[in-house]
């Protein structure tokens, strides 16, 4: 749904950068716009996401954080 949601400016720039990370696990942080569901205004975000893996080093679960940086 956070898709739906993130600024047209900013789709473009973010969609590549999953995969990316996806390939290469390693961490990384990236900031953008999301749209306000109750004003309809975008506020910049701060994602920091973050590979968890198992003993045998593969990525289980990704950890993501949204800081609000309009607050």
């Amino acid at each position: 749904m956070w898709l739906q949601n993130l600024h047209p400016e900013d789709k473009k720039r973010v969609l590549a950068l999953h995969p990316q990370a996806c390939t290469t696990g390693e961490p990384h942080e990236l900031a953008y716009r999301l749209r306000d569901g109750r004003t309809g205004a975008y506020r910049w975000f701060l994602s920091r996401r973050v590979p968890l893996g198992n003993a045998a080093g593969q990525i289980v679960l990704w950890v993501e954080t949204c800081t609000d940086l309009d607050d």
